[in-house]
């Protein structure tokens, strides 16, 4: 499946699969802001990704 044709919902579960912690208030604003594969396809930018996750613990697992 290519990056472009996800859903808010399949790129939420292949970031979690992934090892990112993502409380489910982030994953709400994923979903209200349409970050979907097309938008990370063209790029997200600081300033997008500072509004989804302002003031979160968000981390990718080691």
């Amino acid at each position: 499946m290519a990056l472009s044709t996800l859903s808010s919902n399949e790129l939420i579960q292949i970031l979690i699969d992934g090892g990112l912690t993502m409380t489910e208030g982030e994953a709400q604003k994923f979903r209200e802001n349409e970050v979907d594969g097309e938008t990370v396809h063209l790029g997200l930018t600081d300033s997008m990704l500072d509004h989804l996750f302002k003031g979160s613990r968000t981390s990718f697992n080691k």
